[in-house]
């Protein structure tokens, strides 16, 4: 049953697939789609299997304590089927006989909250909310993950294709064929639903306040939106200011792009400074400084992390941030780098760090900002990396932990050197013109042979 039943997920979910309307893409076939499920599955297990197998303490490893807690969380559905009601909705989850439930589990408690709401919750409530199908077994879990993580990609996919058709088959590499955002997305962490609930938010929440009015729009606009901030509160907050541009580019006319990017970045950055004069509770400056601190205490606790990292301490002033931002980028962007690569799963993201070097080369070499049609788009893109990038790296002393939490940023960042690259400067190059004789010569030296 462990090795059927999740085969038997897949076919179900692959159906679905192929009768949605929403998995329907102009120019991409069916079959594709078909193909990047199964890819995401793979990847699902094969991390999975490294947290099992590998992993110094399988016993602490996200992906298998998530799945533990949220079967502890379903087990009162057969005990006392109100409880489990009250703790997958959470209402009525603070009664204090359900206690009996929590402290059996690991993370339904967070150590450091600074008066946010504990995402820890919405994974838990997912594996207890799986089990009423999977009962119990966890690779079914990872397929119904792969597929909400995939329905995420879709929507990213469907938002920007809009405005590159002839750039499709680059689109659709960095969206879906990124290593670590197949790897990182598709196990049981926050990351599948954190995909899921950004994706839908931006094709929706667009096609609401762009194209013409809809329910469904509206639901899964509003729907996304709340999932997103109890998710990742701050994947929502490093976008806002990017997307609340992006549509007043939209909405008006289309000059000035720049400084009305400018303009609503200010005015937000000016906001989060004066955030503790406004709500005593929530100084974003101090709570970004306590969860840098409260990260490196629990690491150094912990002791023995190979991939920690030095990074300068931030004081609650708006002088540090800047201060330490240009490290914090560094970070985010190029490390590990292939020296400080101890473990195969690090030298993978140092490879895929160079991988992200020679781009940046590449495009800045053939680049042309005039060509591009929805200047909107690619700005909102190079904004929504930065800041989380800046806000990943000035927080995560450790590289294990900072190339998975960058890994919402990284399909925006080759979204953006996409939008930016130019296709007519490629073709009008020498290297060009050579490569295209070369494979005619060989189709050529086939053909002949063949003959």
């Amino acid at each position: 049953m462990s090795i059927f039943l999740p085969i038997i997920y897949t076919i179900i979910f692959l159906f679905i697939i192929s009768k949605l309307r929403f998995f329907s893409i102009d120019g991409v076939s069916k079959k594709i789609i078909y193909i990047f499920f199964l890819i995401k599955i793979l990847a699902g297990v094969v991390l999975s299997l490294l947290y099992m197998f590998y992993f110094p303490d399988p016993g602490k490893a996200d992906t298998l304590v998530f799945f533990k807690d949220g079967s502890i969380l379903y087990s009162a559905l057969y005990e006392n089927p109100l409880d489990y009601f009250r703790m997958l909705t959470g209402i009525g989850a603070d009664a204090p006989h359900l206690s009996h439930y929590y402290d059996q589990m690991d993370y339904w408690h967070k150590l450091f909250n600074y008066n946010l709401y504990n995402d820890n919750k919405i994974l838990i409530r997912f594996n207890a909310l799986a089990c009423l199908f999977s009962f119990g077994h966890y690779f079914v879990h990872i397929v119904f993950m792969a597929f909400l993580s995939l329905s995420g990609l879709v929507a990213i996919y469907k938002t920007f294709i809009t405005d590159m058709p002839e750039k499709k088959r680059l689109l659709l590499f960095a969206v879906f064929l990124i290593p670590s955002v197949i790897f990182w997305t598709s196990g049981l962490l926050k990351e599948g639903i954190l995909i899921f609930a950004f994706g839908l938010f931006l094709y929706h929440t667009r096609k609401l306040t762009l194209e013409k009015f809809s329910k469904l729009n509206l639901f899964f606009s509003v729907f996304s939106l709340v999932l997103l901030g109890f998710i990742k509160f701050y994947v929502l907050a490093a976008a806002l200011p990017a997307f609340i541009s992006w549509i007043w580019v939209a909405k008006t006319k289309t000059n000035k792009i720049i400084l009305k990017f400018i303009f609503v970045h200010a005015l937000l950055i000016i906001g989060v400074i004066f955030s503790g004069y406004i709500f005593s509770d929530y100084n974003i400056l101090k709570i970004i400084s306590l969860n840098q601190k409260d990260f490196i205490e629990h690491v150094q606790t912990i002791g023995n992390v190979g991939s920690y990292i030095e990074i300068p301490l931030l004081d609650e002033n708006v002088l540090s941030f800047v201060k330490n931002t240009p490290q914090a980028l560094i970070n985010s962007f190029f490390r590990p780098h292939i020296l400080e690569s101890r473990t195969i799963m690090m030298l993978l993201s140092a490879v895929e760090n160079c991988l992200i070097i020679i781009t940046i080369v590449f495009v800045a070499i053939y680049s042309s900002y005039k060509q591009i049609r929805n200047k909107a788009a690619f700005w909102f893109c190079i904004s929504f990396t930065l800041l989380l990038f800046t806000l990943c790296g000035l927080t995560t002393p450790v590289l294990g932990a900072l190339v998975r939490y960058r890994v919402p940023g990284i399909p925006f960042l080759f979204i953006a050197l996409i939008i930016l690259f130019d296709l007519e400067k490629i073709k009008a190059s020498r290297w060009y013109s050579y490569v295209k004789n070369f494979r005619k010569n060989l189709q050529i030296r086939k053909n002949s042979m063949y003959k």
